[in-house]
């Protein structure tokens, strides 16, 4: 677990380090965020928001593939058993559903 801790770190330091060098350099001199039109903060926080979520799914994706490869190995089972015995959801009865929803009201 401690290497998927490391990966996703390593993942927000690059992104946050890229943008703290400043966005790009004109004429010798540098430009950040900050010295964008208000709708071009906008535009660059809405990519910037963007690769985040793309980042975010990459490496979740990336987790969950090294944790079931990790369970296959531990549990001496083949991927297809652990992918099945953790995803098996089960329908909930309508009684259930009722009992779940007076509950939560």
């Amino acid at each position: 677990m401690r290497t998927y801790k490391y990966l996703v770190l390593a993942a927000i330091l690059v992104s946050k380090g890229a943008i703290a060098q400043g966005l790009f350099t004109l004429g010798g001199k540098s430009y950040s965020e900050k010295d964008l039109s208000p709708a071009q903060q906008q535009q660059f926080f809405e990519l910037r928001n963007q690769a985040y979520e793309q980042e975010k799914a990459f490496v979740d994706h990336a987790v969950l593939e090294m944790h079931l490869d990790e369970e296959s190995k531990k549990q001496q089972k083949s991927r297809d058993e652990i992918e099945k015995k953790l995803f098996d959801v089960k329908e909930p009865s309508e009684r259930q559903m009722k009992a779940w929803y007076e509950e939560n009201k």
